[in-house]
């Protein structure tokens, strides 16, 4: 009797370990529920400001020059102003080429003219001076 006693305190020993230990892992294997809001949707407006303090580099910098030499006349932007490709941003003196102009013109002409007495052939004036 006392051996089937011991038997049976064994069992049920036994059985209870299996059981709590069946309650453990199918917990475990449940998954936790999702984690989710509601949220309403409707039309609106969404704005959003942004204040910051830095500071800026350009992204090209180029160095500028003139054809030619002379005087600035007039400088047409300021600084940090923006410029197109192609911009007048300042003007140079141009008297003297102005001047130079005049004498090339005034040279060409004197050149047609002579082509067009040459061209003519010789008159009566030329023919008895010679």
């Amino acid at each position: 009797m006392r051996r089937l006693l011991i038997a049976l305190v064994i069992l049920l020993v036994v059985l209870g370990g299996s059981w709590f230990a069946y309650q453990a892992t199918a917990q475990e294997k449940e998954p936790p529920p999702p984690d989710y809001e509601v949220y309403v949707v409707g039309k609106g407006d969404i704005s959003a400001t942004v204040s910051a303090t830095g500071s800026i580099e350009p992204v090209e910098e180029v160095n500028l020059s003139f054809r030619g030499t002379g005087r600035v006349k007039e400088v047409l932007v300021e600084p940090g102003d923006h410029v197109q490709a192609g911009q007048v941003l300042a003007r140079l003196e141009d008297r003297d080429l102005q001047l130079a102009l005049e004498q090339a013109q005034v040279g060409l002409k004197l050149a047609e003219a002579n082509l067009a007495k040459a061209l003519a052939g010789p008159d009566e004036f030329d023919i008895a001076a010679a």
